[in-house]
């Protein structure tokens, strides 16, 4: 009874998760759409080995890995630029210099123009 209950409720839940991400209500990245997809395959998953369906177990396991990546990868970019944000708020201010002038005397006679020479390949 107990993995008829997993495998069905796990079924429900991709299939609630996919129609919101069709419907445009959860993003392919969101953590709602992928916690939804790990937490359906890791029930349909275990409702597999408890039937002993190994294929269809090892499928929703997979699945579970699909779904957890992103979310983990996206947890650590966040952490990441938090750590960033947080490093550049305790730097000290840098001073600003003042800007520098410099003056260009100005060209009064013409510039002579110099071109290279480029050698002539005639086609073989």
């Amino acid at each position: 009874m107990l993995e008829a209950i997993l495998g069905w409720v796990g079924t429900a839940g991709s299939l609630v998760a996919y129609v919101l991400l069709v419907r445009g209500h959860l993003g392919a990245r969101s953590r709602i759409y992928l916690g939804t997809n790990a937490i359906a395959a890791t029930f349909a998953g275990t409702a597999s080995v408890m039937y002993g369906a190994w294929p269809s177990a090892a499928s929703n396991f997979v699945w579970v890995i699909m779904s957890l990546y992103p979310a983990i990868n996206d947890m650590r970019r966040e952490a990441a630029h938090r750590r960033l944000a947080e490093a550049e708020a305790t730097e000290p201010a840098t001073t600003v210099t003042a800007p520098v002038v410099v003056s260009v005397p100005a060209v009064t006679a013409s510039v002579p123009v110099v071109t290279a020479v480029l050698p002539v390949v005639a086609n073989l």
